[in-house]
């Protein structure tokens, strides 16, 4: 579990870094932290994304955007074994902007690949139930072990178990 929260806090600060330099950054500064981000994706698990190739006046027009930026909070953590993938890192997290406060919006799950834990599934909460966004189909899963980090406003995103994908 040790691995995965540091896992989880080197990908939220590196996903904080991205969603700020989004918001006004030259395109090569921008391209730098979406590198850095990359790191932590597995193919199939979009990044953070604007336009390139914008000019100086429309980048400076972004930069106010940033005071909605918010490092996102990791609320908890499941354990649960993947029949191919082995141990895979539920990981329930808040927006990277401060609309929606300390809800509990995105679950990312990591899993190890190539050696290395990456993002391979992610999920969004939505209408009181988590929906699958993008990523590896995990099928259903029994949680082994949790670890709780902090409480969400809606606590109903912490319910037992685990999302099917």
């Amino acid at each position: 579990m040790d691995e995965a929260i540091e896992f989880a806090r080197k990908y939220i600060d590196a996903d904080f870094n991205a969603e700020w330099s989004k918001r006004g950054d030259p395109e090569e500064s921008y391209r730098r932290r979406l590198a850095e981000l990359s790191v932590f994706l597995d193919a199939g698990i979009p990044s953070v994304s604007r336009m390139l190739d914008q000019t100086p006046e429309e980048l400076a027009e972004m930069v106010p955007q940033r005071k909605t930026v918010a490092k996102r909070t990791l609320f908890e953590v499941r354990q649960a074994d993947h029949p191919t993938l082995g141990a895979c890192y539920f990981l329930y997290l808040s927006r990277p902007t401060t609309f929606g406060g300390t809800s509990c919006e995105e679950l990312v799950v990591a899993a190890r690949r190539g050696g290395a834990l990456k993002i391979v599934t992610r999920f969004r909460f939505q209408d009181g139930e988590w929906a699958y966004a993008s990523g590896e189909r995990l099928g259903k899963l029994k949680v082994k072990d949790r670890q709780s980090l902090a409480q969400p406003q809606n606590p109903a995103s912490l319910e037992d178990g685990v999302p099917k994908s």
